[in-house]
C-alpha cells in the first residue's frame, strides 16, 4: 500500500465521500409532484444534483428560473408558420423508438405523468429545421388530461421545445396537445402556471440540474429513459380501455 493512503486515511476518505456526496439517482429529477406539496422543497431537494458540477460561467436550469415577468425570449429561435405546421405534425407522428418487444413506437405521448425532458429531446433531435430552444416552467403544475385515470396529473417542472412564428411564441408539447402547437400563453394557463417560475434554456439543456446552456446532445440519456416510459405508457393505454396496437402504432387518435 503507498505510503500516502494509509488504512485510517483511507477509511476517512471513505467517510467523507458519505457525507460530502450524496448518493442520488436520476429517479430524484423525475417531474411528478405530490399533490398539495410545494414545487419549492422540490427545488431545494434537487439542488444537491448540481452541487458539485458548476462552473463560473454557466448556470444550471434551476438556478436560471425568474418570474414570468422576467422571461427572457430572445434567444428562442425563429421558423416560419408553414415549417412550424409541418415538422410539429412529422415529429409527433414519427415512430423512433423502439421498445423491449421491438415494436416501432412513438415517443410517449399518452403518459404525460413524466418524461418530458426524455420527450423535448427526443423532439428537438428529429427536428429538421432550426432546432428550438427549451422552455423549463417550474410550479405548483397541474393539468387535466384524458391519459390519466384521474383526469389530471401534477409536475414541480415541466419542459418542452419552443419557437417563435411570425409575431409569435410557439410551444411543442403533443401529450398535452397533439393537434398543434400552442401558443405560449396559452400553454402556461394549460399547466397551471400562476406563481410559479419559467426559463429559457439551450436545445440540449435536460433536467433542472443540467448547465442551462448545454450544448451537447442528450439523445443517448434522452432514449435510455424513454425506455421505462414506454412501458408505462403502454400499461396506461390497456388501462384506459383503448387498443395499444392501434394507439401507439400506425393509428393514433389524431388527424
Amino acid at each position: 500500500m503507498s505510503k500516502f493512503f494509509t488504512p485510517k486515511l483511507i477509511l476517512i476518505l471513505s467517510l467523507l465521500s458519505i457525507i460530502v456526496v450524496p448518493q442520488i439517482s436520476q429517479a430524484d429529477e423525475s417531474a411528478k409532484r405530490k399533490p398539495g406539496s410545494n414545487y419549492e422543497d422540490y427545488i431545494k431537494k434537487n439542488k444537491t444534483l448540481s452541487l458539485f458540477d458548476q462552473t463560473p460561467d454557466s448556470k444550471t436550469v434551476q438556478e436560471s428560473r425568474t418570474k414570468l415577468d422576467g422571461l427572457d425570449l430572445s434567444t428562442v429561435p425563429e421558423v416560419s408558420p408553414e415549417i412550424l405546421k409541418v415538422e410539429f405534425a412529422r415529429v409527433r407522428d414519427a415512430l423512433m423508438l423502439q421498445d423491449s418487444l421491438l415494436r416501432a413506437r412513438r415517443p410517449t405521448w399518452f403518459y404525460p405523468d413524466d418524461g418530458c425532458y426524455a420527450r423535448a429531446e427526443l423532439m428537438i433531435e428529429a427536428f429538421n429545421a432550426t432546432k428550438p430552444a427549451k422552455i423549463f416552467a417550474f410550479g405548483n403544475l397541474e393539468v387535466q388530461t384524458s391519459h390519466h385515470p384521474s383526469g389530471y396529473v401534477s409536475w414541480w417542472y415541466h419542459v418542452a421545445p419552443i419557437v417563435k412564428s411570425g409575431e409569435h411564441y410557439y410551444v411543442l408539447d403533443p401529450a398535452l396537445d397533439p393537434l398543434e402547437p400552442q401558443e405560449l400563453k396559452a400553454w402556461l394557463e394549460k399547466i397551471s402556471l400562476k406563481d410559479g417560475e419559467v426559463v429559457i434554456c439551450s436545445s440540449h439543456a435536460y433536467k433542472p440540474s443540467s448547465h442551462c446552456n448545454e450544448s451537447a446532445s442528450q439523445l443517448g440519456k434522452a432514449v435510455e429513459d424513454e425506455a421505462e416510459y414506454l412501458e408505462l405508457e403502454w400499461d396506461r393505454v390497456v388501462e384506459l380501455g383503448l387498443d395499444p396496437e392501434l394507439t401507439l402504432g400506425k393509428s393514433p387518435p389524431w388527424p
